[in-house]
């Protein structure tokens, strides 16, 4: 799979000069992860952030199909995201091998953003396992 950060906006990509940290460029941060949240989900998304360690970006992971390969897995689909869009979601969906897809029209965070319908996907995975 193509490395992660190929998908971003690279002009809102801020890299710590020792390139271990990536941070986002701060009026940018709830336009790429909460667009759709509500003032008070952006204001404490804001107050919250803090930028992310760049090793989980291009560390190799391997995964087997004698393990990995034989959970069912389920994806939750954002189709307004603006963090890594839908590109990078349907490789991760294929790469993957996910038995069901829910989608929700949301950005980056549905978890802030339409709590109650992730909360019913959630619902419905624990009564369809």
């Amino acid at each position: 799979m193509k490395c992660i950060i190929t998908y971003f906006n690279l002009a809102s990509l801020l890299v710590s000069d020792d390139r271990s940290e990536f941070n986002i460029v701060r009026e940018d941060i709830t336009k790429i992860f909460c667009q759709d949240g509500s003032e008070a989900v952006k204001q404490l998304i804001l107050a919250n952030y803090r930028a992310e360690p760049a090793v989980p970006f291009s560390d190799t992971v391997e995964l087997s199909d004698e393990h990995f390969g034989t959970v069912a897995k389920c994806y939750v689909e954002t189709l307004r995201d603006n963090g890594i869009g839908n590109k990078l979601q349907k490789d991760m969906i294929a790469a993957a091998k996910i038995n069901e897809v829910f989608s929700v029209d949301s950005g980056h965070t549905p978890a802030l953003s339409h709590p109650g319908e992730i909360a019913n996907i959630l619902i419905a995975t624990t009564e369809n396992s």
